[in-house]
């Protein structure tokens, strides 16, 4: 029978890359800055963050909209009467008369 209780490991596809990119930068096969060869450290946690904050944000917006609307409605469903007209002023213009 085989031993299952021993933690299966080890670095990852990310961790693979960064090791990769680092020896390739240090052997002088690619010129990049090093805030790109150690990208992919760094990148998928980014990468989350950016979906998170995004999320985030685009419910606050709904939300915040959402709670403007319920504001500005009184409880009816009929649309709002627009403001009366003002009336014309019975005065005549300077020569007309």
């Amino acid at each position: 029978m085989r031993d299952e209780s021993t933690a299966r490991g080890g670095i990852g596809f990310w961790g693979q890359l960064a090791i990769l990119f680092i020896t390739l930068k240090l052997c002088g096969v690619i010129q990049w800055p090093w805030v790109w060869v150690l990208a992919p450290l760094w990148g998928p946690v980014a990468f989350v963050s950016g979906l998170l904050l995004a999320l985030v944000l685009g419910l606050a917006i709904k939300l915040g909209a959402l709670a403007v609307i319920a504001a500005c409605n009184d409880g009816d469903d009929k649309p709002a009467k627009p403001p009366p007209r003002p009336k014309p002023s019975p005065e005549i213009p300077p020569g007309w008369g």
